[in-house]
């Protein structure tokens, strides 16, 4: 069974001029080699002031999310989203 954990990193938006909070998932890498260290595969999917720099906006009880706006290399990938 493939080991994932949640790891948060600070990065500096230079989009808001602030520190923000991304949200990776890690996963082992495949396969991993015996003399190799263990790096993690990482995934952005979350930042913590998405709504401040106008990734996600509410429209009524809804939210959507527009990734390609994000200048965080890994987050600007993500497919948008609405919940």
């Amino acid at each position: 069974m493939e080991r994932v954990e949640i790891v948060h990193v600070f990065y500096e938006c230079g989009k808001i001029k602030r520190r923000v909070v991304i949200t990776y998932l890690a996963t082992p890498p495949q396969p991993p080699g015996p003399l190799e260290p263990c790096i993690p595969d990482l995934t952005a999917f979350n930042c913590d002031c998405k709504e401040k720099c106008g990734v996600c906006a509410s429209e009524g009880q809804r939210v959507s999310c527009q990734w390609a706006r994000c200048i965080h290399p890994g987050l600007s990938e993500q497919e948008p989203w609405t919940e």
